[in-house]
């Protein structure tokens, strides 16, 4: 099976001079788009439509194969009209199961990935250091300067223990939008092979 797209980096990893630092000054980034960057931009907007139409479908195609043993729940989308359909999340019961998983599906040709403590993933509230230690990109410390001391809020790494328990539990699969339907075919029998595997395992 082809594994393009089937990536386990998702977007808001740091891949630049930060991605290894313990401490970053601050979280502004893109504060004002270059031309060269509009350009583009307006370019690929203009593939949004046919893109979307693939991923929306690849997803789909790929859900409807799925046969999931009661250990693995696939994730509840809120609004399943606005999902752009690039990624879907299985989440198991424990996380041992999650790695024994993971390496599963890799020998099947399935890449899914998992949150991982040694990467900076910024959609991870844990590694906004900029938030928790209250930094500010200006010398007159705003926003925090603006409210007095005692209404500040107090953050620490450890404040949401139920997201941090679904993250280590997860496994994140990417679609790509040319996926073809039996491209997705193949991705659902392997989740399914893999997932009906280790349910024997647990009888």
């Amino acid at each position: 099976m082809r594994s393009r797209g089937m990536i386990a980096l998702p977007a808001g990893v740091r891949t630049d001079t930060h991605l290894n630092a313990k401490r970053v000054l601050f979280c502004g980034e893109n504060y004002r788009m270059s031309e060269f960057q509009g350009a583009v931009a307006l370019a690929q907007i203009q593939k949004a439509e046919m893109m979307l139409s693939g991923y929306r479908a690849a997803k789909r195609r790929i859900i409807q194969g799925l046969k999931l043993p009661d250990h693995v729940t696939l994730q509840r989308v809120c609004d399943p009209e606005g999902d752009t359909g690039s990624v879907f999340f299985l989440v198991l019961s424990d996380v041992d199961s999650k790695k024994w998983a993971i390496e599963a599906l890799q020998a099947e040709g399935v890449m899914g990935g998992a949150y991982s403590n040694e990467v900076k993933d910024w959609h991870i509230y844990t590694y906004w250091e900029h938030i928790m230690d209250m930094k500010s990109v200006s010398g007159d410390g705003l926003p925090w300067s603006g409210a007095k001391p005692e209404n500040l809020p107090s953050y620490s790494p450890d404040m949401c223990p139920q997201c941090l328990d679904y993250l280590s539990r997860v496994i994140r699969f990417c679609t790509v939008w040319d996926y073809s339907e039996a491209d997705c075919d193949v991705i659902a029998a392997g989740i399914n092979k893999v997932f009906a595997a280790q349910a024997e395992m647990m009888a």
